[in-house]
């Protein structure tokens, strides 16, 4: 079985986080997974419109990273997309929301580290583009796309966050599973926003999760 990783780093959507990129990827490939780093669009090439996901830059190059993963891996591979703060947002509202239509590339599995679940008060958009890019709120409204309910999703946050309120996670694993999803939680009570390795076992609990669970070969 062919196994690979994309991985979404955080940095608000301004830049792409180092702590998260390749060191995440060096932790996948030692498990023997082909991991991929994606550079998205952040700054001024990441507008937010009413549109939501859909017309949002960062989630065509996910489209086709996806792709392209996919036809690597063949059809009998094994794909994990996982997200970081706003990383996680962009592949939080990629997979579970109904924005992106039935029809684009999916991950086997979904892991969301700290998951930035909607958009601060310090991004300066109008009420349609904060609600067509508020992840609970879409999924409290319209539900899950029936592509996303049988994905495996792992999600996981660290107690000391000073950035993304730990709450807000479990919050969203209680409303993921309202809504007929296979979603994991794991909380941590150290670790540092923006950096996995403050967590430790943060890697670990992820993929026992997804490997153990859903029977991907080691």
């Amino acid at each position: 079985m062919k196994k690979k990783a994309l991985i979404c780093p955080g940095g608000g959507y301004q830049l792409i986080g180092t702590n998260e990129g390749e060191p995440v990827a060096r932790r996948f490939a030692e498990r023997g997974y082909d991991a991929c780093v994606l550079s998205y669009a952040t700054g001024a090439r990441a507008v937010f419109t009413g549109r939501g996901f859909a017309d949002f830059e960062p989630a065509r190059e996910l489209a086709d990273a996806l792709a392209q993963a996919r036809a690597g891996a063949g059809p009998d591979g094994f794909i994990i997309l996982a997200g970081f703060s706003a990383g996680g947002h962009l592949a939080a509202g990629y997979c579970l929301t109904h924005a992106m239509g039935d029809d684009v590339p999916l991950p086997d599995a979904l892991m969301l580290s700290y998951p930035m679940l909607q958009l601060g008060s310090s991004y300066q958009v109008d009420n349609a583009a904060r609600a067509a890019f508020d992840i609970p709120a879409q999924v409290r409204e319209y539900g899950l796309p029936d592509r996303a309910k049988n994905l495996p999703i792992h999600i996981w946050h660290s107690t000391t966050d000073e950035m993304v309120p730990y709450e807000s996670s479990p919050a969203f694993v209680k409303l993921l599973e309202a809504a007929g999803a296979r979603v994991h939680f794991t909380k941590f009570e150290a670790g540092r926003h923006g950096d996995p390795a403050t967590t430790p076992g943060w890697f670990e609990a992820a993929m026992e999760y997804i490997e153990n669970r859903y029977s991907v070969l080691v």
